[in-house]
């Protein structure tokens, strides 16, 4: 009786830490969500200049030596780079 109440007891503890340990995870996964919904901002995300209203009407993309940079006085992060997206082409 007594090897029997031993064998349920460590099947007791073992569940135990287990819930435990992945109701660890999971408040970890919330604390994680918390923080990354309050970053603030990168500096320079905000834009006052809005495209056109018809800017879609042939659906082509195309860049021609466009370089790219977080925000005014960053470094460049893209270097002139060209490419061309027609319409209807799947882009991977």
């Amino acid at each position: 009786m007594a090897l029997y109440a031993s064998f349920s007891l460590t099947k007791v503890v073992q569940y135990t830490v287990f819930f435990g340990v992945e109701y660890e995870n999971l408040m970890t996964s919330v604390e994680r969500v918390q923080e990354y919904i309050n970053l603030p901002p990168e500096p320079g995300y905000q834009l006052d200049i809005q495209p056109p209203a018809n800017w879609v009407s042939r659906g082509k993309i195309e860049f021609k030596n466009v370089s790219l940079i977080y925000y005014k006085g960053g470094s460049t992060i893209l270097r002139d780079v060209s490419f061309r997206i027609e319409p209807k082409e799947k882009v991977c």
